[in-house]
């Protein structure tokens, strides 16, 4: 796996995470950032790769500082697997989210 995807999955994992601890939708953090709510979810998916715009945007709507979407944070509500050294997550059905 190349350091992009890598790169996507911590940042995307870290919007969920924050967003989640918010209780904030992805269709409300979509409104405060001015995106729309699919592209958060591809994000948070690490299916879209994002621009530092979108994530300054993002983190205001998070109410945190941009360099918190960095971060790898541990998941209470789902398991952390760690694949070649890399963080993944298991969704609801059990697939794993590379």
């Amino acid at each position: 796996m190349n350091s992009t995807k890598k790169i996507n999955i911590v940042v995307g994992n870290a919007i969920r995470i924050l967003r989640e601890s918010k209780n904030i939708s992805q269709e409300e953090l979509g409104f405060r950032a001015n995106l729309h709510r699919a592209y958060i979810g591809q994000i948070e998916r690490a299916e879209k790769n994002i621009t530092i715009q979108n994530l300054d945007k993002i983190a205001k709507g998070l109410e945190v500082m941009i360099q918190e979407l960095f971060l790898i944070y541990p998941e209470p509500p789902r398991l952390w697997l760690e694949k070649n050294g890399m963080p993944v997550t298991l969704k609801k059905t059990k697939k794993l989210m590379v």
